[in-house]
């Protein structure tokens, strides 16, 4: 009976996880980061990304998500109409998912008390199709909600917020024309970037757990001094701008990586820049380069 139960709990969180009316993306407030650039504006060329940097370079969006912000809202000039109808489908899309996840809690139960792993794993392959599909069906229900116009600039919005991470996705290395090498070299760019990334989120957390546990400093925020706190919001401070420098590293490697041709074509599915939070941007290197190829 404990196996089961246990099945079912991972199973529940499983469809949790992948719910698309509860989808998470970069401007979740449990990520955001405070930092604040540290590169001065180069003199050519659009942002490759004009949003706040979280603490995680690497994070998907979705539209869901930025339907969610308040100042992706202002910037498509919903009507009010228009955000109540997107509530509505918000609500229907988790009407869904609670019945999904009823679904696949009874076909688990239904392989008895010692299910056999590979039936698990069909059950949850099954139901994690079924998943992308009702993401795929809710964007397509709030993108039906918006004119062309507000569809644009949303779509240029996600690929700002997206940043380098868009690379990895089939679909836009063929909307961008890019070659097996191209492919390759970006991979490889992205790789090293998440290896970074992580050293460096994991050296924020050693440090910050070194101030928590000195002095009088208990095991959560709230117990720590006004004195720690300033300490905290210094950490904090600077790898917000260790994270822009390493966005910006990265978004110069893949320009470089990038033709003449592919650079103007991405900026121009970017359109102009949108600062998610309104308070600092992360700027692009130059789109201009003597090295670089054209076609």
């Amino acid at each position: 009976m404990s196996r089961i139960c246990a099945s079912l709990a991972m199973f529940a969180l499983f469809l949790v996880t992948v719910s698309p009316a509860q989808e998470k993306g970069t401007t979740d407030s449990k990520t955001q980061g405070n930092g604040t650039p540290d590169a001065k504006e180069p003199a050519k060329g659009k942002s490759l990304s004009a949003t706040k940097v979280p603490r995680r370079v690497f994070v998907s969006t979705s539209y869901a998500q930025l339907l969610r912000t308040p100042s992706v809202q202002e910037e498509l000039k919903l009507s009010s109409n228009q955000r109540k109808r997107l509530v509505e489908v918000v609500n229907k899309a988790a009407a869904t998912d609670a019945e999904a996840m009823k679904r696949g809690t009874e076909a688990l139960k239904t392989l008895g008390p010692e299910p056999n792993q590979e039936e698990v794993d069909a059950l949850r392959l099954n139901f994690r199709e079924e998943s992308a599909r009702r993401v795929d069906d809710l964007h397509a229900a709030q993108l039906a909600v918006l004119d062309r116009a507000q569809r644009t600039r949303l779509e240029q919005i996600r690929l700002q917020a997206s940043g380098p991470l868009e690379f990895k996705i089939p679909d836009f290395q063929r909307r961008m024309n890019l070659s097996a090498d191209q492919i390759d070299l970006i991979d490889s760019s992205l790789a090293e970037g998440i290896v970074e990334e992580r050293r460096r989120n994991a050296s924020w957390n050693e440090e910050f757990g070194k101030l928590l546990a000195s002095g009088s400093a208990k095991s959560n925020m709230r117990d720590i001094s006004p004195d720690q706190v300033e300490k905290v919001k210094a950490i904090h401070e600077r790898l917000g701008k260790e994270l822009t420098q390493l966005r910006q590293s990265i978004d110069q490697s893949i320009f470089k990586i990038l033709t003449k041709r592919q650079r103007a074509n991405y900026q121009k599915m970017l359109g102009e820049p949108f600062d998610l939070n309104k308070e600092t941007k992360v700027q692009a290197p130059a789109a201009t380069s003597n090295r670089d190829s054209s076609k």
